[in-house]
This record gives C-alpha cells, sequence and structure tokens, in this order.
C-alpha cells in the first residue's frame, strides 16, 4: 500500500507553523520527525516501557502567527540579550533535550521523560517569553503549578510554540494518569483532558 502525504496543510491554511503535519499519516505509531528545510525524514521508534501521559487541551487562545512572527524577527542573527537567548533556547539547549528525551522515550523511562519536559518549561519562561508578549502564558503555567498537578506527575510542558495552547504532562503510573484526568477536568471544568499511553513494543 502507498502511503500519500499531504505536505501542505499547515502552509495551506496561512499558519506558517511549517511541515509539522506530515506526522499525521503516521496515524498512531510513535515516531521521530526531523527536518531542514525541505528534507524531512520520519523514523518509527521502538518503546521498551509504557510512557503514561496526560494531555489537556486549555480551551483558550493563542495568536499562532504573532507568536512565530516575534520569534522570526530573532533570525537570522541575535541583535540583542533577548534574541541571543531564543538562539540558545531553540539552538543548543533544544538539541540536549531532544535527544535526551528521544533516549528516554525509547527505554520507557517515564521519570527521566517528565524532568526533562520540566527543564523545557522552565526554558521556555526564562528564555522564549520575554521575546513574545503573545506567549504570556497564566493557564499553563497555572496547572503545571497546582500542588496536586505535580505530586501525579514526573513533570510537564506546553505543546508547539507552547502559549495557553495546549499541556503535555508524563504521569507517574497509570493510576496517576487517570485521577489526573479526572482531577483536571472536575477542578478545571472549561479544560479538556485526556489520557495518551505510548505502548511498549509488543515483541
Amino acid at each position: 500500500m502507498k502511503l500519500r502525504l499531504h505536505i501542505g496543510g499547515e502552509r495551506s491554511m496561512k499558519s506558517l507553523c511549517g511541515k509539522m503535519d506530515y506526522i499525521c499519516a503516521y496515524s498512531d505509531i510513535c515516531s521521530l520527525m526531523k527536518f531542514d528545510i525541505n528534507n524531512v525524514s520520519i523514523l518509527p521508534i521502538t518503546i521498551r516501557e509504557n510512557i503514561y501521559m496526560v494531555l489537556v487541551d486549555l480551551q483558550s487562545h493563542k495568536n499562532t502567527k504573532k507568536i512565530l512572527k516575534d520569534l522570526n524577527n530573532c533570525y537570522p542573527f541575535p541583535k540583542d540579550n533577548i534574541s541571543t537567548k531564543v538562539h540558545e533556547a531553540f539552538g543548543v539547549d533544544s538539541e540536549k533535550i531532544l535527544d535526551a528525551s528521544l533516549d528516554a522515550i525509547i527505554k520507557g523511562d517515564n521519570y527521566l521523560l517528565g524532568k526533562l519536559m520540566t527543564v523545557s518549561h522552565k526554558i521556555f519562561i526564562n528564555k522564549i517569553i520575554p521575546a513574545s508578549k503573545a506567549l504570556a502564558s497564566p493557564k499553563l503555567i497555572s496547572v503545571l503549578s497546582d500542588p496536586l498537578v505535580k505530586s501525579f506527575i514526573f513533570g510537564g510542558k506546553g505543546i508547539g510554540s507552547q502559549g495557553d495552547g495546549s499541556i503535555q504532562m508524563t504521569a507517574k503510573d497509570i493510576e496517576a494518569q487517570k485521577k489526573l484526568v479526572e482531577y483536571i477536568n472536575q477542578k478545571y471544568n472549561n479544560y479538556n483532558a485526556f489520557p495518551i499511553t505510548l505502548l511498549k513494543d509488543k515483541q
């Protein structure tokens, strides 16, 4: 069977987010996606142990076009301390976190993946938010700072360009995953939390 990709989805919708929609063609297969200008590679990942995640739609709004415009203004070369921090965040910081996160996912290490998400979240607050007022994230920060939420997870961060869009968190185990979904949907009843489990390879 031939796999056909619609490669212009996000661009045709004027989101300017790039090529992230490519991965949708792979359905529920956990995969590593890399792209550099027009070069795209997608590699399926084998996971050794289940990873228990919770995703939360904050039912809010963020101006992705404004966010990307502000961040793009930091390139191609840093002009000040703020844009220098953006280069660090999306450069050396991101590369280190992504390499370590891939290793954690392959091993099924929920603890390490969660901690790396927390590191990424702190970098987002300290180095990226200052570059765009549109990235102010009171809802995202509030949920991740909730003491009861923190008791169920190893860590969490925003998704995509982050901001008050959605949150991804790594739960401590399947029971914590269930309780976290119930808690968020009850306390933050205008949000939508649901579980996502990356299943270990059956072979």
